[in-house]
């Protein structure tokens, strides 16, 4: 793990319970501990932690984290297009004081819903909705990824790939 950390410039994920492996969570680049019963010194050295055994829950951490960090970027970019939109029109003297005050107020509004939309998926919501209704009934029903034929460790790497192609 010392040679990839330090070596080819890429990024090292490592992903552990932290028995035996909580050095090198701590030396990766992206320490992920899986499991509620994981060790103590796991959580607090890891970047990530998955509260479940799950490995496929790993591929919605990625899914997640990739959505916030559009988000972020979109809600720079409003908050900063307004703020200039609301010093040229005031310099130019075409609004006043209260138009300035509203234009924030309706900014936050803006960016607070946007981000809200992160927590709020329809689709992420839909899809654990099946399968919550189908756990409910006893039946065993399968993960409705994009992916369905892949499994948690391939999809892992699908979304790998991606990142590089971007």
């Amino acid at each position: 793990l010392g040679m990839l950390c330090g070596g080819g410039g890429g990024k090292v994920g490592m992903v552990g319970d932290g028995v035996n492996d909580a050095p090198a969570l701590a030396m990766a680049d992206v320490g992920i501990a899986m499991g509620a019963a994981g060790t103590p010194v796991a959580m607090e050295t890891a970047d990530v932690v998955l509260f479940s055994d799950n490995l496929s829950k790993l591929v919605d951490v990625i899914r997640l984290a990739r959505t916030c960090r559009r988000t972020i970027a979109q809600n720079i970019a409003i908050s900063i297009c307004i703020k200039i939109a609301v010093i040229a029109l005031t310099f130019t003297r075409k609004i006043g004081l209260l138009a300035v005050v509203l234009s924030d107020v309706f900014g936050a509004l803006l960016v607070i819903s946007n981000g809200l939309a992160v927590m709020v998926d329809a689709q992420m919501l839909r899809r654990r909705a099946k399968l919550w209704a189908a756990k409910l009934q006893g039946k065993e029903v399968e993960d409705t990824c994009e992916k369905k034929s892949l499994d948690a460790e391939q999809r892992v790497d699908a979304l790998g790939r991606q990142d590089e192609a971007m």
